[in-house]
This record gives structure tokens, C-alpha cells and sequence, in this order.
């Protein structure tokens, strides 16, 4: 939730650069759509369905056993939520993507703690305005 929220921080900025954000989860829609609208977000949050969009960028990874148990422990059912059979989940991954199909910018994280500083892509954005 705190990336989502950092972004809407930022959103206006995005769009001063002519930017336009869209997140995607593996959580079925109603639940990304909810979250949304908690956050107040100016922006969509789409399913990825089955991670489809995530493992064609290689952005999945399988959650190791040890780690299934300890979130059933917990009552969490990743596989209900995201409404697959799977407890595979994708990296936090960020990317700036021109008109044209090219990569801007990409920031990627195989731990689920780390994420990249919104300015961080704002910063790329800018000096691609300026020039």
C-alpha cells in the first residue's frame, strides 16, 4: 500500500511530464479496484491475471514452501486472492515506456521489502522533457 500511496504523491508530477500510471496486481479486480478507492488514487490498478504480464517480463518468482506455511499460519490465502492455484508473486518492478516501445526507465526488486523512490523515475522523465 505505501508504494501506491507514493505514487499518488507524485502523480501530478507524472503527469506534468506527460506520464500516465498504471499498477498491476495479481489480486482479482475487485479487491485492486477496492484498494483504490481506499487510497484515493488517480490512477488504476489493474489484475494481472495469473501474472501473466509479470512472467513474460520474467518478473515472477515461486514463493518457497517454508514461506506458504508461515502466510497459512497466518490465515493469508494468496491463491483465493489472487484467484489462481499458485502462490507465485511478481517483483516489484517499475518501468517508463515511450510511445514508441522503448524502456525510459526500469527498477526491479526480487525483495518484496525494496522498492525504487518515485522521484527516482520523475527524475529520468524530466531530463528526457528537457532535452
Amino acid at each position: 500500500m505505501a508504494e501506491l500511496e507514493a505514487l499518488q504523491s507524485k502523480l501530478k508530477q507524472f503527469e506534468e511530464c506527460g506520464a500516465s500510471l498504471i499498477a498491476l496486481c495479481p489480486q482479482r479486480q475487485g479487491f485492486n479496484s477496492a484498494t483504490a478507492e481506499d487510497l484515493g488514487l488517480g490512477f488504476p490498478v489493474v489484475q494481472d491475471r495469473d501474472n501473466q504480464i509479470a512472467s513474460a517480463f520474467g518478473l515472477t518468482l515461486q514463493t518457497p514452501p517454508n514461506v506458504i506455511e508461515a502466510e497459512k499460519f497466518l490465515g493469508l490465502d494468496l491463491p483465493k486472492q489472487n484467484g489462481t492455484d499458485n502462490w507465485d508473486l511478481p517483483m516489484p518492478a517499475r518501468y517508463a515506456i515511450d510511445r514508441q516501445g522503448r524502456v525510459l526507465f526500469a527498477s526491479v526488486h526480487a525483495d518484496h521489502r525494496l522498492r525504487s523512490d518515485p522521484q527516482d523515475c520523475l527524475d529520468v522523465l524530466r531530463s528526457i522533457n528537457s532535452d
